[in-house]
């Protein structure tokens, strides 16, 4: 049974009673007569051979309350874009496919970028801004829905519940976003559980006063692709062309409607759609990118709202992020045991500390290789190879390299001994920094090295802890920080321990203990 209770600032609009999707059609009918609906479809050519597409078309076929569909087709020759059109043959609605490769789509981006109005790289969100664009120049519709193509268990009454909000004439709504529950005999959506919502809580916890984070946090979806909205709004708002689209495009509704104005529809029971990989060691694909992606549309849409973090602050972020996500997983543990699902608690581990690699890569981007430098001593399994395409990233070392170790070693003591003479004037680190801002050479960049698998450090490298454990302890003062992780807590000395001032700990579904420890300056 569905509850009623209405969360944070955005309104939400239930499922209290059966599907009943004639009502709402009919009423769509009405409205339609004088605010006409138009749809758009964002999908990949490979979709077209999937069966949610044809499910999808099967459904839509049967819609009469639609003015256009905008069907956007990438990747894809003229012969499959021919295809992709047959398969709405006999529609009641006009569809129009707009084929991204075409030589005249094609033509109009190259003269964009030639114009420095880049509509940006290859992507859904291009497509979409596309597919708007074209129903904004057709004039046709006053307002707009968009959803996926991949939705395998997809049923028209989805559209209705979307359309219906901004339709509606005495509901005064001008953007709706859907949410919906994805289960099957297990729990899905791992960006959202895992990333997304734990990183919005632990930005609020940092900045309180953020409006936008407070509005994010409303949302039980918020990177669902599925929304409606006017047409006036769909006019102002602007669309990024990444996996950081559904973020940009709340940031933008904030920017431009009313909180009162905007609201959330439970749009299905259920909702099933493709899974990407975790691609835990490539972070240009599958959910690691996407991630990457969010975090950067979340820290450039927070800048513009006037709220930026220093170095600092992005590693205390770093440590909360991780600790609500752990806390997030024991939530998501007794959900699933109560409700009788399976539950992987290492894979969600996995995944968790997957995302941790892809916040440091977007918290990388956020400064220049000027202002943080990064090594790594990756004794793990390779976890820490994809730093190697960072330009922060001075070294990434295995265990079998002692040499680049102890050259390491060096090079962080010299670091210390320079910045000591130099800020023997000064209080701290900041204030020297802050006295050299129109100098940005003369600045010391924030060091961060990371430790992948203590215990292999440890049997390896002996000889080299006391170095290590004085480098820590002297460091804090001279910008230098350290991550350390270990399988076991017993691995790191106590020494260190107490050294390191913030810990995570990582309970696993084999009762071993994965410890995530994070020294910061005090």
């Amino acid at each position: 049974m569905a509850d009623f209770y209405q969360t944070g600032i955005v309104p939400t609009l239930h499922r209290l009673k059966p599907n009943h999707v004639e009502r709402l059609e009919a009423d769509l009918e009405k409205f339609s007569r004088t605010r006409p609906i138009g749809l758009v479809l964002p999908a990949l050519y490979t979709e077209f051979e999937s069966l949610a597409m044809q499910r999808i078309v099967a459904e839509l076929k049967q819609v009469r309350y639609l003015q256009r569909i905008v069907v956007a087709v990438g990747r894809a020759t003229q012969e499959q874009a021919m295809r992709a059109r047959r398969f709405f043959d006999g529609f009641y609605t006009p569809v129009t496919i707009l084929w991204i490769e075409s030589p005249r789509v094609q033509n109009l981006l190259r003269t964009l970028d030639e114009k420095g109005l880049s509509a940006g790289m290859d992507g859904k969100g291009r497509s979409c801004w596309l597919a708007y664009g074209l129903l904004l120049a057709l004039g046709d519709t006053d307002v707009i829905a968009l959803h996926d193509c991949d939705i395998v268990n997809y049923e028209r009454q989805l559209l209705a519940r979307l359309c219906y909000p901004v339709a509606h004439p005495n509901l005064g709504f001008e953007f709706c976003k859907g949410y919906y529950a994805r289960v099957t005999d297990r729990m899905h959506g791992r960006v959202t559980r895992l990333f997304m919502m734990p990183l919005v809580r632990a930005l609020e916890g940092m900045v309180p006063g953020a409006d936008f984070l407070k509005f994010l946090d409303s949302f039980r979806y918020p990177l669902a692709g599925e929304f409606a909205m006017n047409i006036n709004l769909a006019r102002v708002n602007r669309i990024p062309s990444d996996w950081g689209l559904e973020v940009g495009v709340l940031a933008e509704v904030f920017r431009n409607c009313a909180v009162a104005r905007t609201c959330q529809v439970d749009l299905a029971d259920n909702y099933e759609h493709k899974h990407q990989i975790l691609s835990e060691d490539d972070p240009k694909k599958g959910l690691s990118r996407m991630t990457a992606d969010i975090a950067k549309s979340l820290f450039g849409n927070l800048a513009a709202e006037g709220f930026t973090f220093t170095s600092d602050q992005f590693r205390t972020l770093e440590v909360r992020y991780v600790r609500l996500a752990q806390d997030t997983i024991s939530r998501y543990y007794a959900d699933a045991v109560l409700n009788g699902l399976k539950f992987d608690r290492h894979g969600e581990e996995v995944a968790v500390a997957t995302f941790v690699k892809s916040l440091l890569f977007s918290l990388a981007a956020q400064r220049s290789p000027n202002e943080l430098h990064i090594y790594a001593l990756d004794f793990g399994r390779g976890g820490l190879k994809s730093l190697r395409s960072l330009p922060h990233c001075g070294a990434t070392i295995d265990s079998s390299q002692p040499e680049r170790v102890e050259q390491l070693f060096r090079l962080l003591r010299g670091i210390m001994t320079e910045r000591q003479e130099k800020l023997q004037k000064y209080a701290s680190i900041e204030d020297y920094n802050a006295e050299h801002m129109d100098n940005p050479d003369a600045m010391f960049p924030a060091v961060v090295v990371a430790i992948d698998n203590f215990a292999e450090f440890k049997e390896s490298y002996e000889y080299l802890l006391d170095e290590l454990t004085g480098l820590i302890r002297d460091g804090r003062a001279f910008g230098i920080s350290y991550v350390i992780t270990a399988s076991q807590i017993n691995d790191v000395t106590n020494k260190l321990m107490n050294l390191l001032t913030q810990r995570v700990t990582f309970t696993l579904a084999d009762s071993s203990v994965t410890l995530f420890c994070r020294a910061l300056r005090p």
